[in-house]
């Protein structure tokens, strides 16, 4: 693997444990358990764990819009340029 992919690879793990805590959080400060967070979601407990984990391979963005929704939030994404070395 090359410096640069290892970089990309690294970002993208980062990326993805960042998104699952905050997914998590949401659902915590929303009150909810898996189960019912699942249920409300119209997903597998199992899914929801590993989208929280941050071990996912492919999100849509529709679904995580339709989990904002559900969850009563707004998403806001903010991207910045970032240099990589």
């Amino acid at each position: 693997m090359t410096k640069k992919n290892h970089a990309r690879q690294q970002s993208l793990r980062h990326f993805r444990h960042s998104l699952g805590n905050r997914l998590r959080q949401i659902r915590t400060n929303s009150k909810l358990n898996i189960a019912e967070a699942a249920k409300l979601l119209g997903c597998s407990q199992e899914y929801l764990i590993a989208l929280e984990s941050g071990n996912f391979a492919n999100l849509e963005l529709s679904f995580l819009h339709y989990v904002a929704y559900k969850y009563q939030y707004k998403i806001k994404i903010i991207c910045k340029k970032k240099k990589i070395t």
